[in-house]
């Protein structure tokens, strides 16, 4: 494992009981494409991957929840979860270092179309983010001629920008884009003025709302009509090919999860909480319910078209939509106990 790369770990599913406090699990590297251990054998050794997310919202927390309730083990799955940056993961993955990644469109996908990765699978098809606005601007029609927090071409910030700008006939050429190195440095710039408006995601956005006295929420994607893969399961391609059983089971925990996420608000809200730092756990909880399927769902044809239109429209010449098969495969997710 490259030690440069910025990871934080949230813990094993061998050690369920001590990643419930989330601060402390060793990170295990785990070299090559087909990793040093296969399947689960016969005597009921475990099969150790490592999952990553990008960030710790709560989109992403029902991995950390199949973590600390022992799914992933219950299916022979030593899971070692982290927060690897969406800058990073996407070569971990092609690479092998990483098994499994959970993360929004379209990063990953451009792995998947390169050959490197399959899409696995989605619990989340629509996009959850919030277009937030400071104090005087109202719709997104009134973003014309202001200034808008830029995200690295081809992103899933970027898409969502373009996406939330044309919902008015508008595009960046309509708004002065202005870079940003990360996350952090884009809230303190939209909650000094630096910048009129950003695309954000819960919790993000609420505290944003607190911090910015006036600013607005001018767009929730989640109402928008718009279709997207919010929390899609990728998988390295060689990796998911040696070790079919174990990438079985990885989903199979994570529909898990999933299902048993509604019927567990108290569970959920803790992890939430160690998992997000959310002010708030129970209404970032009740929001999660508005986003999630029920369950693992295989990836369909209009969400896996749009994600690689939205990268051929970035300038990926070889992202074609027509051929969206050949970067998914629903086998997993249509096989699930």
């Amino acid at each position: 494992m490259n030690s440069r790369k910025t990871r934080r770990p949230l813990g094993r599913a061998a050690s369920r009981t001590a990643a419930a406090g989330i601060a402390a699990a060793l990170a295990v590297a785990i070299a090559g494409c087909g990793g040093s251990s296969g399947d689960s054998s016969a005597s009921g050794e475990l099969t150790q991957v490592t999952i990553t997310v990008p960030v710790a919202i709560g989109d992403f927390a029902p991995v950390q929840y199949a973590l600390v309730n022992g799914y992933f083990e219950a299916e022979g799955i030593d899971a070692d979860v982290q927060v690897l940056s969406s800058a990073q993961s996407p070569s971990a993955l092609a690479g092998g270092s990483v098994q499994f990644v959970v993360s929004a469109a379209p990063g990953h996908d451009a792995i998947a179309v390169a050959g490197a990765a399959k899409v696995l699978g989605t619990y989340a098809e629509v996009p959850d983010s919030e277009l937030v606005a400071v104090q005087g601007i109202d719709s997104i029609a009134d973003l014309k001629g202001h200034t808008f927090a830029a995200s690295a071409p081809g992103s899933y910030s970027d898409i969502m920008t373009q996406k939330g700008l044309a919902t008015a006939g508008l595009t960046s050429a309509d708004v002065t884009m202005l870079p940003f190195a990360d996350l952090g440095a884009t809230v303190a710039a939209l909650e000094s003025g630096q910048v009129d408006a950003s695309v954000l995601s819960e919790p993000t956005t609420s505290a944003v709302l607190a911090a910015a006295p006036g600013s607005s929420v001018i767009l929730d994607y989640l109402t928008s009509g718009i279709v997207w893969n919010q929390a899609g399961i990728y998988g390295n391609a060689d990796w998911v090919s040696a070790h079919p059983d174990a990438t079985q089971g990885v989903i199979d925990a994570l529909d898990k999860a999933i299902k048993a996420w509604e019927s567990d608000p108290a569970g959920a809200e803790q992890v939430l909480t160690d998992f997000t730092n959310a002010a708030d756990a129970q209404a970032l909880y009740e929001h999660t319910l508005k986003v999630f399927s029920d369950g693992v769902q295989p990836v369909s044809q209009e969400i896996q078209e749009s994600v690689l239109q939205a990268l051929a429209d970035a300038g990926n010449t070889a992202a074609d939509p027509s051929n969206w098969q050949a970067v998914v495969d629903n086998s997993f997710a249509e096989n699930l106990k």
